[in-house]
């Protein structure tokens, strides 16, 4: 299993650089129908153990020119009890690193903005499920193992 170790600083935590784009069956349709098919985007995402799904940047979705599937109710830290709704999309998600690719074809994900932050994609546990995560506080490295 191909593996990525990077440090943590202060500020940064866990990134890793991925890339997007729109998801496989609808990648189909647009090549079916003639159209065009939009560039694939890279990403920085922040891997999070504390999000259950994967969440990305409204500039990520308008790059990609894609339509919500629908929207859902969202809880977050700063939303205490009080649902956020935002609107969920699918997209591809891949994990690229030394020539190994693990691709997510058909991702369901959330549009919330991230981007002030210092990264587009916040990866959740749907993702990271798939994965081997180690986080070294005390040596302040990370690796996941794709």
């Amino acid at each position: 299993m191909p593996h990525f170790t990077n440090k943590l600083t202060p500020s940064s935590g866990p990134l890793f650089d991925v890339v997007l784009n729109v998801s496989y069956p609808y990648l189909q349709q647009l090549k079916a129908n003639g159209s065009p098919v939009p560039s694939m985007v890279p990403a920085r995402a922040l891997l999070d153990t504390g999000a259950s799904g994967t969440v990305v940047d409204p500039s990520i979705i308008q790059k990609l020119a894609i339509s919500p599937k629908g929207t859902g109710q969202f809880i977050t830290p700063s939303t205490a009890n009080v649902p956020h709704q935002a609107y969920t999309y699918d997209i591809a998600l891949f994990l690229n690193h030394q020539g190994y690719s693990k691709p997510f074809l058909t991702l369901p994900v959330a549009e919330l903005k991230l981007a002030h932050q210092g990264f587009e994609v916040l990866i959740g546990r749907d993702v990271l499920d798939k994965c081997l995560f180690i986080y070294d506080g005390p040596s302040r490295i990370f690796t996941l193992s794709i």
